[in-house]
């Protein structure tokens, strides 16, 4: 799957508005999230994402990464989980542990930012950076940084 360019603007965007509740621009994340191609059953935690039933997304993504725990996704998808239930604090270690396995996964570096951004946190600014370069074209990156 491609990732689209107004998937990326549309989270930016949100990530822009401090006002936004986390877990809307976390479920703008998914879509992100399940861009990235690796061999894992994401089906029922989507699922549970799409439904709100975060808690169920949790239980499921950490069952899922027990058997692989060097997905990126899976992580991604249990941060937006976390996010989602409010638990902004995990929500973020688990967006930098996929941003260790995967340093360019546009999910976990879109995540990591919003929540370091809403936070007024200037760890925001390198990942941003960072988004711009891969996506140069995105002129939300480039106001968020301005």
């Amino acid at each position: 799957m491609v990732l689209q360019i107004p998937a990326i603007r549309n989270f930016l965007m949100c990530a822009s508005f401090k006002n936004v509740a986390f877990f809307g621009s976390a479920l703008i994340c998914l879509p992100l999230a399940l861009a990235q191609t690796q061999k894992a059953n994401i089906q029922p935690i989507t699922s549970a994402l799409n439904a709100r039933n975060y808690e169920q997304a949790v239980q499921l993504s950490r069952e899922a990464l027990k058997q692989q725990p060097n997905n990126a996704q899976l992580w991604t998808l249990q941060a937006i989980a976390f996010a989602g239930k409010g638990d902004k604090e995990s929500a973020l270690r688990d967006f930098q542990r996929s941003l260790k396995i995967a340093p360019d996964y546009i999910a976990a570096l879109a995540g990591t930012s919003q929540i370091l951004y809403a936070n007024g946190d200037a760890k925001a600014i390198p990942l941003l950076e960072h988004l711009v370069k891969l996506r140069p074209e995105d002129p939300t990156g480039h106001a968020m940084l301005a």
